[in-house]
C-alpha cells in the first residue's frame, strides 16, 4: 500500500466532507498506513475462518477452495477499485475540467478504502460467528436474527435478502467505527501536520454498497455447490 498524499494535492470534488471515507487519516500517518498495509494479510485467515463457519459451506479441511476464495476477494476488490476509479474519475472530469488527479492515485484511494473496509467488515463478521458459536447458533448473530424474522428458505448465506441485510449491517458498522476512530484521533491531535493532504475519500454510501455486494456475491458463490446437492 503506497503513500498517495503527494499524488493527490487536490481534494476530491462532488463528495461532502462528512460523507467521505477518511483516507487522508490513513495516508497522512506513515505508521498507520503501514499498519493497515500489514493488516491486509489478516484478510486471508479471517476469510478462511468465515468460509468454514457456513453450515452449507466449506469444511475445515477444504484448504484449497477456501484459500482460492480468500485470494479471489482481494482480486475482486482491486478490480472494483480500478473500475470505480475510472467511473468516478470520468464523472469528476466531466463536471470539472480542471481536475488533474491521476488515475493511478484514484485507484490507490479506492483500493485503500475498499480493502480497509472489507477487512473491518470481515473482522466483525468473524467475531459475530465466534459469539454465535458460543451461543450455540449455526450462523452469525445478525444473520441468525434476520433468518428468524425473514425465513432463510435456501440457507445462509445466499444471494437473498437476509444475507444482503446482514452484510450491509456489518459493513455499515465497520464504516462507522473507521470514521469514528478517524474523527476521534483528529480531535485529540493538537499539533498541525504541515504535510497533511487535502484528500476527501470516496462516498461511504458507495463503499457500503460495493462491499456489501461483493461479500454477498463471493460468500453466496461459496455455498452454491452445496445447494446443488
Amino acid at each position: 500500500m503506497q503513500s498517495i498524499a503527494q499524488d493527490s494535492a487536490e481534494p476530491r470534488r462532488g463528495v461532502p466532507a462528512w460523507l467521505g471515507f477518511p483516507v487522508d487519516w490513513i495516508v497522512d500517518n506513515p505508521n498507520l498506513e503501514g499498519f493497515f498495509a500489514r493488516a491486509v494479510w489478516l484478510v486471508i485467515p479471517l476469510q478462511y475462518y468465515v468460509l468454514t463457519r457456513f453450515p452449507n459451506g466449506f469444511g475445515l479441511d477444504d484448504y484449497t477452495p477456501s484459500a482460492v476464495m480468500a485470494l479471489a476477494s482481494i482480486v475482486a476488490l482491486l478490480a472494483a477499485s480500478c473500475v470505480l476509479a475510472f467511473v468516478f474519475g470520468w464523472s469528476e472530469r466531466k463536471h470539472d475540467r480542471n481536475t488533474k488527479e491521476p488515475y493511478t492515485a484514484q485507484v490507490r484511494i479506492w483500493a485503500i478504502t475498499l480493502i480497509v473496509t472489507w477487512a473491518a467488515t470481515l473482522a466483525l463478521l468473524a467475531l459475530s460467528y465466534a459469539i454465535g458459536l458460543r451461543l450455540g447458533l449455526d450462523a452469525d448473530v445478525v444473520g441468525h436474527m434476520l433468518c428468524q424474522k425473514l425465513d432463510c428458505q435456501h440457507g445462509y448465506p445466499t444471494f437473498e435478502v437476509p444475507t444482503i441485510f446482514s452484510y450491509a449491517t456489518y459493513s455499515c458498522l465497520a464504516l462507522a467505527i473507521i470514521v469514528g476512530a478517524a474523527r476521534l484521533t483528529r480531535k485529540r491531535s493538537s499539533r498541525p501536520n504541515e504535510n497533511k493532504s487535502t484528500l476527501t475519500g470516496p462516498n461511504v454510501l458507495v463503499v457500503l454498497v460495493v462491499v456489501t455486494a461483493l461479500m454477498t456475491l463471493l460468500h453466496g458463490i461459496s455455498t452454491l455447490p452445496h445447494h446443488a446437492r
